[in-house]
């Protein structure tokens, strides 16, 4: 299952490795990483060992969160996250498309 904590580790350590080289990072969550970011599934996964150590390395490095609007909407997440991803920004469809074009790692999870 794409929502899994698992798949988000992987994408996490990938764009990790990625700023790591110095490459501008964003994370963009599409339809089951929208569903991991509901707030009761995200508090569960900074629970697992190193996932908040993880997002917080990210975070330090520049990396962004970005939610696809037209995502969130078909799966039903209407809420702010802030207090859990505090660069969480939403990507309607000019950000989407501005983020296909560019020198940049984009990684599209879910």
């Amino acid at each position: 299952h794409a929502d899994t904590p698992d798949v988000f580790e992987r994408a996490g350590r990938y764009a990790r490795q990625n700023l790591n080289y110095g490459m501008q990072v964003v994370l963009v969550f599409t339809e089951s990483g929208a569903r991991l970011l509901q707030t009761d599934r995200m508090a569960r996964l900074l629970l697992l060992p190193g996932m908040q150590q993880l997002v917080e390395d990210l975070d330090a490095g520049g990396a962004s969160f970005e939610l696809d609007l037209s995502s969130a909407r078909r799966v039903g997440v209407v809420e702010t996250l802030t207090s859990l991803l505090p660069s969480l920004r939403i990507a309607d469809a000019a950000r989407l498309a501005e983020l296909a074009t560019g020198t940049r790692m984009t990684a599209r999870y879910g």
